[in-house]
């Protein structure tokens, strides 16, 4: 029996460049966190904890079914906790072009205005799914580590 894996992404389609300079960096640097998450995940997915009947951790293979060793395992743990931290850092910092796009979006012409809003919608999706997904990330990493801690070796 394999311990929990991180849930496959589905991958979200990015709408098409407004000419809006505001709003177009926000859709692009939200849909970059969503698909930096999916690499996260398919990380997270190649070192896989197999358990017992109980849930207790037996052994650590990689993606290719290769035994890791308790250490090894728990060095790209740690990795991983590291990168999905930096992952909600860059999460945060994203978030702080959503203003500057909803003020374009008050202020664009009227015929790009359905568009635009669009394009911004789906970047706030897409953003706060990244964010969403990187709690579940590390969350999971974190007991994949604890569970990894009690092999023998």
């Amino acid at each position: 029996m394999v311990a929990q894996q991180a849930s496959a992404q589905t991958k979200m389609e990015r709408p098409a460049k407004t000419g809006i300079a505001a709003i177009d960096n926000f859709v692009t640097k939200s849909f970059d966190s969503n698909d930096e998450n999916g690499k996260i995940t398919e990380a997270i997915n190649f070192i896989k904890v197999k358990t017992n009947a109980e849930g207790k951790a037996e052994s650590v293979t990689n993606g290719k079914d290769e035994p890791l060793t308790k250490q090894g395992a728990l060095t790209q743990l740690t990795g991983l906790v590291e990168k999905i931290k930096t992952q909600q850092t860059n999460i945060s910092k994203v978030k702080e072009y959503q203003q500057p796009a909803t003020d374009a979006l008050k202020t664009c012409p009227m015929l790009q205005k359905p568009k635009a809003s669009k394009a911004v919608t789906q970047a706030t999706e897409a953003l706060t799914k990244a964010a969403d997904e990187s709690k579940k990330q590390l969350d999971l990493v974190n007991k994949q580590i604890e569970m990894v801690k009690t092999l023998k070796k």
